[in-house]
């Protein structure tokens, strides 16, 4: 039975992404298909691109610019999704028209 996506699910399949490929710079390739396993996930289901979706949908990952070269899902991390892991924010946060959203608190940027 395949496992239920959470954003928690998203989030260690992001710290993984990191560990072993990012190290924590948005610069260098990441692929998310070569750790799910280590979070519990399993290549090419729903939950896989469901949990790779939610970083992209959210910001947290973006498409490398060598994703059409090599003919893989390939993304950078970005900066809110270093933020993210570095605990700076509870949740992914949410920008709009320059107002930072997070766990209920505004914040004028």
């Amino acid at each position: 039975m395949e496992r239920v996506f959470s954003e928690e699910m998203a989030r260690r399949l992001l710290q993984a992404m990191n560990e072993q490929q990012a190290t924590g710079r948005t610069d260098v390739d990441v692929f998310p298909a070569a750790v799910a396993a280590e979070v519990g996930i399993v290549h090419h289901t729903n939950t896989f691109f469901a949990a790779v979706g939610y970083l992209e949908a959210e910001g947290c990952i973006d498409p490398s610019p060598n994703a059409t070269l090599v003919g893989a899902r390939v993304f950078r991390i970005t900066e809110k999704g270093m933020a993210w892991l570095e605990g700076e924010f509870s949740e992914v946060d949410l920008r709009v028209d320059g107002v930072l959203e997070s766990s209920g608190a505004f914040l004028v940027l």
